[in-house]
């Protein structure tokens, strides 16, 4: 009959196989005593104090759960990333510029796929557009970057007029066109824009007719895209003189809410993203995140209809007559509160 070992030999047995060198001689380092009693703890003979083991666990930057825990590799937390918790964004085009390396760089994998379940309008579709794009990075800083503005309806007009947020966000638009995708859909992905926009006009940020116009009338250009797309199965999109078009599934979701998960995999590579305090992402390349993700996406094929399917006519109807009639609503919503707003 064997003997279980303790969770304090179970914990440096961890260590000494996920670590280079001679375990013993950083133990006695840390703990300042001699590699005898760095042994002697090592191997249960005498035990490690809270003190200690916070010591060791700082060192090596892992959780005292490796300690607490009996199954250490059930118990190891997960291993999450993030850029704007590190580097907070200083500038509008410093997240594109981000967003963008990090779109370049699962670029170079071959084979990838690129699997994103979207809560609201996908990021890339966003960024072809010039207003729309603008007001969604006026929202984002109004709700959390905090980049110091003048103004507020002059953020979205000098955002429109950047020539390089121009460049990065198409620029980011096109390198997305490029991999083949399967894309989640849901009834509600416009919803919260219409919403963001109407609480900016209700509150008096924004005060005219021309930014809200715009804004409306990219989104009808964007629904049409979005109905060519789910007919053709191809995603395409041309800046300047260059042009790129890749396959793409469509999956339409009407009963299981999820938040922003970007899932890029391909035979050799898996990493995932999520939204984390929006429009930021936290990813994570631990086995156990992706294991999980491959999971919510079948889960969420399951209980979803292929939109992109040539035998998703009636469907595609359905979804995109829908979008249009909110549309429709929101757009008559929006001019009452502005003509409200004028008339006070």
């Amino acid at each position: 009959m064997s003997v279980k070992e303790s969770p304090q030999v179970a914990f440096f047995k961890h260590l000494k196989e996920n670590t280079e060198g001679r375990l013993v001689d950083t133990i006695a380092k840390i703990l300042e005593i001699s590699p005898s009693g760095a042994y002697s703890k090592m191997n249960g003979t005498n035990g490690l104090s809270y003190n200690e083991l916070i010591l060791i666990a700082k060192h090596f930057n892992v959780s005292v759960d490796y300690f607490v825990f009996d199954q250490i590799e059930d118990k190891t937390p997960y291993a999450f990333y993030s850029d704007s918790l590190k580097f907070p964004h200083s500038s509008f085009s410093n997240y594109l510029e981000n967003s963008l390396n990090h779109l370049i760089k699962i670029g170079q994998i071959p084979g990838v796929h690129l699997t994103y379940l979207t809560s609201e309008i996908p990021l890339p579709y966003i960024m072809q557009h010039n207003y729309l794009a603008a007001f969604k990075m006026y929202v984002w800083n109004a709700t959390n970057w905090m980049i110091p503005q003048k103004s507020d309806e002059g953020v979205i007009e000098l955002l429109t007029n950047s020539k390089d947020i121009f460049k990065l966000r198409n620029k980011f638009a096109l390198t997305y066109c490029q991999y083949e995708t399967t894309e989640i859909w849901n009834y509600n992905m416009f919803n919260q824009t219409y919403r963001q926009l109407i609480y900016f006009i209700q509150i008096g940020k924004i005060t005219g007719h021309v930014i809200p116009t715009k804004i409306l009338e990219e989104i009808k250009e964007l629904i049409d895209t979005l109905e060519q797309i789910a007919t053709s199965g191809l995603n395409k999109f041309t800046f300047k003189k260059e042009s790129k078009e890749s396959g793409s599934t469509i999956y339409l979701n009407e009963i299981m809410n999820t938040h922003e998960i970007i899932y890029a995999s391909s035979s050799t590579f898996r990493i995932h993203y999520s939204h984390f305090d929006a429009p930021n992402f936290v990813r994570s390349f631990d086995d156990r995140v992706c294991n999980h993700t491959e999971l919510i996406i079948d889960r969420q094929k399951k209980f979803s209809s292929l939109l992109s399917s040539p035998h998703a006519q009636s469907e595609r109807l359905k979804f995109f007559t829908r979008l249009r009639n909110e549309l429709q609503l929101f757009t008559r919503i929006i001019q009452t509160q502005l003509e409200s707003n004028q008339n006070h």
